[in-house]
């Protein structure tokens, strides 16, 4: 491992527009090195069907129960997109194909079940109260922050409380599972 002699990238906690080129890495990965790759996936191609886990609804659905409250404005509902795409295998290859700096080693998809210990595990029955605990605490790391920006912080917690009922009480719920898609590149 290469440790640098001096600061690179003085003032910044990250890679930002202040930035050195050297900060990047973009040429970090040589020839013939490899890289895993896991992201969220769709199983369908087209994005206007639902798939069998649609849990960006039931955020939204939490959000809008307090706007009776008071405590959410609907027009910041209105507003509020998430920046989250979840691609479908073909799209991901294809792009690959068109950057052009990665030979496609391996390309794998499986789904998960939001509970690990779910209906296929003989020793545990299937628990609709965990799963919708496990899921608000899963969506609410990949969302905290930027739900906290745009809504403020102090409504956070009845937000994936109001998620967590939803999920419980929606009978897809026991079959929801996510796409992962696992990507095996090597550098040409």
């Amino acid at each position: 491992m290469i440790v640098p002699e001096k600061l690179e990238n003085k003032g910044n906690i990250y890679i930002a527009w202040t930035s050195p080129p050297e900060v990047s890495r973009s040429e970090e990965i040589v020839a013939g090195g490899h890289m895993i790759l896991t992201i969220l996936g769709r199983s369908i191609v087209d994005l206007s069907r639902k798939e069998k886990s649609c849990f960006w609804e039931l955020l939204a659905k939490s959000l809008l129960q307090l706007v009776p409250k008071g405590l959410v404005k609907e027009e910041d509902v209105d507003s509020f997109n998430l920046p989250f795409y979840s691609p479908y295998e073909d799209e991901v290859k294809a792009i690959i194909e068109k950057e052009g700096s990665f030979n496609l080693e391996r390309l794998e998809v499986f789904e998960n079940n939001w509970d690990a210990k779910d209906k296929d595990d003989p020793n545990s029955a299937f628990n609709r109260h965990r799963i919708g605990a496990k899921t608000a605490n899963s969506l609410r790391a990949a969302t905290e922050s930027i739900l906290g920006s745009h809504f403020g912080a102090s409504i956070l917690d009845e937000v994936f409380a109001n998620f967590a009922k939803l999920v419980d009480d929606d009978p897809n719920a026991e079959n929801s599972q996510y796409l992962n898609i696992v990507i095996s590149l090597s550098k040409k």
